[in-house]
């Protein structure tokens, strides 16, 4: 089942769109159908996900999962790059994108939990979003800061305990 924050509607069959555009949205999307609702607003968000109920826990699991891959990537990326005296970074970049992510999916949490009836069970997943990419990008943030990752030993030390 689901919600429509635009008309606050329950919808549990909903019309699926296939194609690379989405209108209403703003932007491209993925490839593969996506739901929407019968005043013409698309039921999925690129932050969010689908606008279907879901659990604080479970959709903090989806969020915590994308960002530590991606910020995984970005590390190695990075250190790959400072091994080749490249001074180029990416890591700081990918923090700050996960942030705004989080601190985006933060902010439709506080909204949704003020609108009316069907639109706050919404609430809990864009809050369980919002941890999912808040805790892992502020804690590379922060050692990053405070000069752990800086020169990369962390990152060599682990990769020599694992390749060796």
């Amino acid at each position: 089942m689901f919600i429509c924050p635009t008309c606050y509607r329950e919808i549990e069959e909903p019309e699926y769109i296939y194609g690379l555009f989405r209108p209403f949205h703003g932007g491209f999307g993925r490839r593969g159908p996506y739901p929407v609702c019968p005043c013409g607003k698309a039921l999925t968000s690129s932050i969010v996900g689908n606008f279907s109920e879901l659990s604080m826990l479970a959709a903090s699991l989806r969020g915590l999962g994308v960002s530590l891959v991606c910020l995984v990537l970005a590390a190695t990326a990075d250190m790959r790059m400072h091994l080749q005296n490249i001074q180029i970074t990416i890591l700081p970049i990918t923090i700050g994108l996960f942030s705004l992510s989080g601190m985006i999916a933060l902010w439709r949490g506080f909204l949704w939990s003020s609108q009316r009836a069907p639109v706050t069970r919404l609430a809990p997943r864009a809050y369980g979003a919002a941890a999912g990419f808040l805790i892992p990008s502020g804690a590379l943030a922060a050692a990053f800061l405070l000069g752990g990752m800086r020169d990369f030993s962390f990152f060599q030390r682990v990769l020599e305990r694992v390749f060796s």
